[in-house]
């Protein structure tokens, strides 16, 4: 197959995560957000604090923001307090990943499925930055829904705090974010 068209029909079929729903509501409290979304306002986010930190490469910290969760196409979305699904969905985003990455033409599908390994990782520190902003865009929609989805799982504060240790420990402008976002989750009534 030709190069454009292998690029091209990885597009059509990335098209695919605007249908993959998450677990956590947007500000209407109404529809659930798609993993579409909470990349581009993951991608967003970063640029938005880009200025507070240095010696990162933010090309590839929103290359590795943008492909992260297209594994989801395949794999779907889990809930960070799924603890029934959530130990399962690491093997299938590993098939997913070389089931969609192998639709494009070599050079790029090395490039993508590097980036995505390097995220799921987080050993280096764009990608532990990249979770770290995960994490805070995930508590963020969740202050602007008043904790919709945490009431539907029953989370607790020290639920949200335990998941969401990467932000914390990451540095400390993750720290400040996070801490800023928790109050806000601390005065929304969970079990």
């Amino acid at each position: 197959m030709e190069r454009t068209d292998q690029i091209l029909n990885f597009l059509k079929e990335i098209d695919k995560l605007k249908f993959v729903t998450r677990e956590i509501y947007l500000s209407d409290s109404f529809r659930k957000e798609n993993s579409a979304e909470h990349s581009w306002h993951l991608c967003l986010a970063l640029m938005a604090f880009e200025k507070e930190f240095n010696d990162i490469n933010f090309l590839k910290i929103y290359k590795m923001a943008l492909i992260h969760d297209l594994v989801e196409i395949y794999a779907g979305d889990v809930c960070a307090f799924d603890k029934k699904n959530k130990p399962l969905q690491q093997e299938k985003e590993k098939q997913a990943a070389e089931k969609l990455f192998n639709l494009l033409p070599d050079d790029i599908n090395q490039e993508f499925h590097s980036l995505w390994l390097e995220f799921e990782d987080k050993q280096t520190k764009e990608s532990r930055l990249t979770h770290a902003f995960d994490k805070i865009q995930a508590t963020l929609q969740q202050t602007l829904s008043d904790g919709r989805s945490l009431k539907e799982w029953n989370a607790t504060h020290q639920d949200v705090l335990e998941h969401k240790k990467e932000c914390i420990e990451f540095d400390q402008t993750t720290k400040k974010i996070f801490d800023r976002l928790f109050q806000e989750i601390k005065k929304i009534n969970l079990p």
